[in-house]
């Protein structure tokens, strides 16, 4: 399994296709947009299988997987 972590250090939105080249399971990107606030419907679309957590929704922490048959659950610690 191939996971790729990076900073985006904001912007994701007009990155993330880059990132897509190097074909990873998982990707966890720090300092992304929230997909479901953003307007552009190329990057809202894109991601289906992910979750995003942060206090503001222009940088956020972000995992997501453009595979289908991977399940990504959100687990609750009580943190």
């Amino acid at each position: 399994m191939k996971i790729i972590s990076w900073n985006a250090n904001g912007k994701f939105r007009e990155k993330y296709k880059a990132i897509l080249e190097l074909d990873a399971d998982i990707y966890v990107i720090q300092e992304c947009e929230n997909p479901e606030i953003y307007q552009d419907p190329g990057y809202r679309s894109f991601f289906k299988n992910y979750h995003w957590a942060g206090v503001y929704s222009y940088k956020g922490l972000m995992v997501f997987s453009t595979r289908p048959d991977i399940v990504l659950d959100r687990l609750d610690w009580g943190a």
